[in-house]
């Protein structure tokens, strides 16, 4: 137990100590405070699992204080696919699962209720049927386990084929590419801890010590992506004027740059008349060399100009591409127009129209089909 002990320990200082640097440290998370919110939220969770592990191996399983950790394991996989989507400015199918989240945490605050007549753990498994409380935990924790998993795994699909805007430099290449190989390694450590876990689901002692040593540990990865990843900048993916800290804004806020309209207005031409937008790992770095500005440049002017980032400013002139694709007397597939029109995947192309229009693909199709 006394692996279990310090390994917890140190995970639960390491939460707060991470905590702290997400709250007041300036990071690479950009201008939206819901990036600093979810990534604190998700330490927090593991902070908190950590302690409540430790606290159950020193104090005992009937303390008030322990257990409650239990109730937030189902949220970790979705927490994690919501912070990946507002890094990436991608809208994931978030709505879905955030109604599956909303029902399945009224689920355990039920049980929680039905628990909270008795006054301690032990006396509920007097009193109730060991075997069907082990029987209803193990169909849960399996449950959960498969979603966090599979939402983890998405939320890694998203990160690993959203283009970047900018040409990394060979810090940040390599910081990328590390980032990657945490993610991956979070989702297959899960696997294993799964695996492992439900194999030793019915001996008790077995279980017990595994359960803990593999989620803290688990902790202590997830802890390691946190710290990598909000020294990463989001501009990366935005390409929004705003993700940038806060001495580069003030650096090119000062510059030269005197007509961002007039700077906007030979984008807006070069991008249109060479039909830029069409290649799908476009970046403001193919802009900047064209037209002889900086990358800073090209953003702070659309950004201005259009209010609107990078992305979300390609993306647009991509959405009015694909419109007249689906309204053609003979349209390809919604695939293959999302392919021709720029997009890497039919997933963005659906969230990026969804965004842009309010509608999918094919409600925009039926809508104005003549």
């Amino acid at each position: 137990m006394m692996i279990i002990n310090t390994i917890s320990l140190i995970g639960t200082i390491t939460g707060l100590l991470l905590t702290f640097l997400v709250f007041f440290k300036k990071t690479g998370l950009g201008v939206n405070k819901k990036l600093k919110y979810t990534l604190s939220f998700l330490i927090f969770i593991f902070s908190y699992t950590c302690l409540d592990y430790f606290l159950y191996s020193t104090v005992g399983e009937d303390n008030v204080y322990v257990g409650g950790s239990y109730l937030l394991y189902h949220l970790i996989g979705f927490i994690l696919y919501y912070f990946i989507s507002q890094f990436l400015n991608n809208r994931l199918l978030i709505k879905k699962w955030f109604i599956y989240i909303i029902v399945y945490s009224i689920f355990k605050i039920v049980f929680l209720l039905y628990f909270f007549q008795y006054n301690s753990i032990n006396e509920f498994l007097i009193k109730e049927n060991y075997y069907n409380f082990l029987y209803w935990v193990s169909w849960e924790y399996f449950w959960a386990s498969l979603i966090n998993i599979y939402l983890s795994f998405s939320a890694y699909k998203a990160f690993i084929k959203t283009p970047l805007t900018i040409d990394l430099t060979p810090e940040k290449r390599t910081q990328f590419k590390w980032i990657k190989i945490i993610i991956l390694s979070t989702i297959i450590f899960q696997i294993i801890m799964f695996i492992n876990n439900m194999i030793a689901l019915y001996d008790e002692q077995y279980f017990d010590f595994h359960i803990k040593l593999d989620t803290t540990i688990l902790a202590m990865f997830f802890f390691l992506f946190a710290y990598s990843i909000m020294h990463f900048p989001v501009f990366a993916f935005t390409g929004n004027f705003k993700d940038l800290p806060k001495n580069i804004q003030k650096k090119y806020a000062k510059s030269s740059l005197t007509d961002a309209t007039g700077l906007f207005n030979e984008i807006e031409k070069l991008v249109t008349s060479e039909k830029l937008y069409l290649e799908f790992d476009l970046k403001l770095n193919t802009i900047a060399e064209k037209l002889n500005k900086s990358i800073h440049h090209i953003s702070q002017a659309i950004n201005q100009t259009a209010n609107m980032s990078f992305t979300d400013y390609i993306n647009a002139h991509r959405i009015e591409a694909a419109k007249t694709k689906l309204l053609a007397n003979k349209p390809d597939t919604i695939y293959a127009i999302s392919l021709d029109v720029g997009f890497n995947s039919k997933a963005a192309f659906y969230a990026a129209f969804k965004k842009s229009t309010n509608k999918t693909p094919s409600q925009f199709k039926k809508e104005n089909k003549i």
